[in-house]
């Protein structure tokens, strides 16, 4: 949300500087392109937004196995109780290489959950050192 009303500030700010320092068509130009800009940034942090609080499990019904929460952590009820830090890479949540290293067998080289359905299903991939990758569950999102 934050980052919302700072984009929205910025805006404003850069849209005050174009009226009063730039002339006709350069004007419109500039006012169009700070408005493409502002809603990308509005739509790509709403987009993240949408993500934190999202519980999965299995079947789709409570408890869940899996929750997304704020400050880029998963946390999972797989084998244990793991809280994860992931890096989200277009539809990727990928998961730190500290966390797969502590939390998963040595032959583990990467463990990442793919979002897919608008957010509504997660699938877990994980890749281990001789480069095969296996997908070890679909997750449902808990309405």
């Amino acid at each position: 949300m934050l980052n919302i009303i700072i984009t929205i500030a910025l805006a404003v700010i850069a849209g005050t500087l174009i009226n009063q320092y730039t002339s006709g068509m350069l004007k419109q130009v500039l006012m169009i392109i700070l408005i493409v800009v502002g809603v990308i940034f509005t739509v790509k942090e709403c987009s993240n937004n949408q993500l934190v609080g999202n519980e999965y499990s299995l079947s789709g019904e409570q408890r869940y196995q899996i929750k997304i929460e704020d400050n880029n952590l998963i946390q999972t009820r797989i084998s244990g109780n793991d809280l994860l830090k992931y890096k989200k890479k277009g539809k990727n949540l990928i998961i730190d290489q500290d966390d797969v290293y502590n939390n998963y067998i040595d032959s583990v080289v990467d463990v990442r959950f793919v979002l897919s359905d608008r957010n509504n299903k997660l699938t877990m991939m994980i890749q281990y050192d001789d480069g095969s990758e296996k997908e070890m569950g679909v997750y449902k999102r808990i309405d």
